[in-house]
């Protein structure tokens, strides 16, 4: 036990409090089996088991040492050989120390459990998991990862700062913002004992490339920064402009996670001299900027810290200030999901000033509308304007249309539609004359409405192009009815719709007549009407062309809409017949408009008869129009002929012939 004492006092403590329990009991022969020991054990450094091992049937004899009946077979748990001792025992064994000092732990360790020397004649309850390769570390039980994570933390940040000598601020923030590095530095120790010096002891031995945490510190993946990986150091402290350049960046106020991208964007900027960066930084605020927006402005233009870029951002910042706009309204503006393209920015200013825009007006446009030059660096205004010159627009009508617009116009999705709006209008075969047309008159309307692909809207429509393009042709506004995300019906037959044209094309005829839409009167009107809706107004022209008022032939309208049902030719000759033959005033027509409506033989005969009559002095006082007209055959005859018998001798077959004669002269061709 003294010897046992001393031995232990010459072990370090962290290996004896990293000892590994067998949780396995060694087997150990029985006292009367029939076995026994070799008398040497010999040990080679690079094997882990007794050159000897006892062989059953040799005799026991005097001489034993006392701890010969110790078994000294260390081979794994489940070889045909094995005693139960873990694997643990021979890597650690095999890695850390002599033979003589591994034989030394073995024997200490089954002096102080020997129930773990016991035999066991009961298998063990669970089997020990046999490994031979490194396994994937798991949770221990009894320590919970959060804990294991900070510790190794811990001790990453001990190396980084004491070992290698970071400032104390960096090599903290490289420990607890490269999750990834420190994963594959767990998986590479062992976790069953003190975290904090098996991490240790590993980076001692085991140097780590520090660039790798440091780039994943500051917001790089792996995939990006493999490429920024140096090929001839391993440590950071041998690159002193990018640790020097760094940590200007940090004590400006960037974020650490956010250098990742400057870096990424510009690593020039990492190989500056003492002092170039930080003047750098400086010059953005003698212009006029204060320290969050030239934060902002460097984070998302990393470009601006390099070579001579600055002065294309300065002069955009002149030109918006001579145009009254302030230089910190431009940090509002910036955003991560633009690129800028500085110098081009400064162009669209430039152009916008050329097309006419006064400075009131400029300043008016881009407050209201700042993707105008930040979208896409300006690049879709550039586009629009091409665009709107090729169709023929002037200054004034490009400058009247950049005004109009809305706080929400976004000039890329604008370009985007009205590029499309233009190929809708190509595929479907309209012509390039009325492409032209379209364009001009309704280009506000394409670029705002994103329009459905042709072949889908044929599909949806189930009608061909000849009929889509005289739609559109008819009215332009339509294409409101087809853009995404709008639902779209079927179009009626062609019958159908003509039909439903008609109906439009006479209601809008009644209503300028002064019928009330929607009223009984108008509903009657447009039972009454047959025929098309175009015919309606050409028959109404007749009545005005004939010398009637517009408002009288309106109330010969409303009063008797049956009347335009007749055709135009038929119309005429009976007014004709009226004006001309009988020599009749036409307004006679508004106190009985229906004389229209009667067959034009009844009319001429009747009122051929009455002429006759007048010019001999044969007929009665003056009659009405509706009289002679209206009345039947008999009231006719015994109204005009029964008063004078001489006239009713008159009724041969010669004034038949007369008659007929006039009617044939009278009617159209």
């Amino acid at each position: 036990n003294d010897t046992m004492t001393e031995s232990l006092e010459d072990l370090e403590d962290d290996e004896i409090t990293s000892l590994p329990i067998c949780s396995t009991p060694a087997s150990r022969p029985s006292s009367g089996s029939p076995t026994g020991t070799s008398e040497k054990h010999k040990l080679d450094d690079d094997d882990t088991t007794s050159s000897e091992a006892s062989q059953p049937g040799n005799p026991t004899g005097a001489g034993v040492s006392p701890f010969d009946n110790v078994s000294t077979d260390i081979t794994p748990a489940g070889s045909p050989t094995g005693s139960g001792i873990p694997p643990d025992c021979l890597r650690r064994g095999t890695r850390e120390r002599q033979p003589s000092t591994r034989l030394r732990d073995f024997v200490v360790h089954t002096i102080q459990h020997p129930q773990a020397a016991s035999p066991s004649p009961d298998p063990p309850s669970a089997p020990t998991i046999r490994s031979y390769t490194t396994k994937q570390n798991v949770v221990i039980p009894g320590k919970s990862l959060p804990a294991i994570r900070k510790k190794a933390r811990s001790a990453l940040t001990e190396y980084l700062h004491t070992t290698r000598s970071l400032p104390f601020t960096v090599a903290e923030h490289i420990s607890k913002n490269s999750p990834r590095f420190l994963e594959s530095l767990l998986s590479k120790v062992n976790l069953d004992g003190n975290i904090v010096q098996s991490v240790a002891r590993h980076l001692r031995y085991n140097p780590i490339n520090e660039f790798e945490p440091f780039f994943e510190s500051v917001g790089l993946s792996p995939s990006e920064f493999s490429v920024f990986l140096p090929q001839d150091i391993m440590f950071l402290n041998d690159d002193r402009p990018l640790i020097e350049n760094y940590q200007v960046l940090c004590s400006y106020g960037v974020e650490r996670n956010k250098i990742g991208t400057i870096y990424k964007n510009a690593p020039e900027v990492f190989r500056y001299g003492p002092g170039i960066l930080k003047s750098k930084l400086l010059s953005f605020e003698e212009f006029g900027l204060n320290q969050v927006t030239v934060i902002k402005v460097v984070c998302l233009c990393p470009h601006l810290l390099t070579g001579n870029v600055s002065r294309d951002f300065f002069r955009v910042l002149e030109k918006l200030r001579s145009n009254g706009i302030e230089c910190e309204w431009i940090q509002g503006q910036l955003s991560k999901a633009h690129s800028f393209n500085w110098r081009r920015v400064g162009e669209v200013m430039f152009l916008l000033s050329n097309l006419g825009f006064c400075k009131e007006q400029l300043r008016t446009v881009v407050c209201q509308n700042p993707e105008i030059l930040f979208d896409t660096s300006g690049h879709s205004t550039f586009s629009l304007i091409g665009f709107l010159l090729k169709f023929g627009f002037g200054r004034d009508e490009i400058q009247k249309m950049f005004l109009q617009q809305h706080k929400e116009f976004k000039v890329a999705e604008f370009v985007r539609n009205l590029r499309n709006g233009y190929v809708f209008l190509v595929e479907i075969g309209m012509d390039s004359q009325d492409i032209f047309n379209v364009v001009r008159s309704h280009a506000v309307l394409l670029g705002s409405c994103p329009l459905k692909k042709v072949t889908t809207l044929l599909t949806i429509l189930k009608a061909g192009k000849k009929r889509i393009r005289e739609m559109i042709l008819t009215d332009p506004h339509v294409l409101k009815k087809w853009g995404l995300g709008v639902r779209v019906d079927p179009l009626p037959s062609p019958e159908e719709d003509e039909e439903v044209k008609s109906k439009a094309m006479k209601t809008q005829f009644l209503l300028r007549l002064g019928f009330v839409e929607d009223s009984r009167e108008m509903e009657e009107a447009l039972k009454a009407f047959r025929g098309k809706g175009l015919e309606l107004q050409e028959r109404y022209d007749c009545l005005v062309n004939s010398g009637l008022k517009p408002e009288d032939a309106a109330k010969i309208v409303r009063f008797s809409p049956n009347i335009l049902n007749q055709s135009k030719e038929h119309i005429e000759a009976k007014i004709d017949f009226l004006k001309n033959t009988l020599g009749c005033d036409v307004s006679c027509l508004v106190a009985f408009p229906n004389y229209i409506s009667y067959a034009l033989k009844r009319s001429m005969l009747r009122l051929s008869m009455y002429k006759w009559l007048r010019e001999r002095g044969k007929a009665g006082p003056k009659l009405a129009l509706s009289t002679l007209i209206a009345c039947s055959e008999k009231v006719f005859v015994k109204t005009c002929l029964v008063k004078y018998k001489e006239v009713s001798n008159l009724i041969s077959q010669d004034f038949k012939i007369f008659s007929n004669e006039t009617v044939l002269r009278s009617q159209p061709k």
